[in-house]
């Protein structure tokens, strides 16, 4: 196997499924999960550890209650998800520079490990409204880690020329835990099924043709 990698995991489908496809040919060394204050935090620490027990890597959560005081209402859980896929919903739901606070931060840690890979998970679709899930912003950032680190850490994300549908097949032919995952802004018991990320990731899982047994609980029809 090459050498050892640091995965940025919110427990949710992209991260998941890139986790486990750099896993394919190297070893996750660490998995790290940030709460920042999200609505959802509990629920993706725990689809998080789950992924990470499934990887044989060690787990570690990152608190930043600082950034937790910039969230918008759709991600504290002080107003409704939105349903919106496109801009707009977009918008209600961003976290000002978010990835690269996140990313800033693994880096750090990878390179006072000795870890000098962080993978994480991005999408076409995503990308379409959010320029830090884009190959441009995996580029540029690697130019800036290039001068920021010691050991020329390298970010990377093996889902991002994916679309949602081709995620979850990829992830399903690997043995991912994709019935443990948690992919939805809101914090119930189960996935709530209206949020633009509960709509993605269930159109994907239907596409994908994955049987509903295998779905994370909440998303598509109710088992009579």
């Amino acid at each position: 196997m090459s050498e050892n990698f640091l995965a940025l995991l919110s427990g949710g489908l992209d991260s998941t499924a890139a986790a486990c496809l750099a896993a394919h040919d190297a070893r996750c060394a660490l998995a790290v999960t940030f709460d920042y204050g999200q609505a959802a935090r509990a629920r993706e620490l725990a689809a998080a550890r789950t992924v990470s027990a499934h990887l044989g890597a060690e787990h570690v959560a990152i608190s930043l209650p600082w950034l937790g005081e910039l969230l918008p209402g759709a991600m504290s859980g002080e107003a409704e998800p939105p349903a919106d896929e496109g801009a707009s919903g977009a918008r209600a739901v961003w976290v000002p520079n978010r990835n690269a606070v996140l990313i800033a931060c693994a880096a750090a840690l990878a390179e006072a490990r000795g870890i000098s890979r962080l993978v994480v998970g991005f999408n076409v679709q995503e990308g379409e409204h959010f320029g830090d899930n884009t190959a441009e912003f995996v580029t540029r950032t690697n130019a800036a880690l290039a001068l920021s680190t010691a050991n020329a850490l390298r970010l990377e994300s093996p889902t991002v020329a994916m679309n949602k549908r081709e995620i979850v097949r990829a992830a399903r032919e690997l043995g991912a835990p994709l019935a443990r995952i948690w992919s939805c802004y809101a914090a119930e018991e189960k996935h709530c099924g209206r949020c633009a990320s509960c709509r993605r990731a269930e159109r994907a899982f239907r596409e994908a043709g994955v049987p509903h047994a295998e779905w994370p609980a909440g998303l598509g029809p109710e088992e009579a």
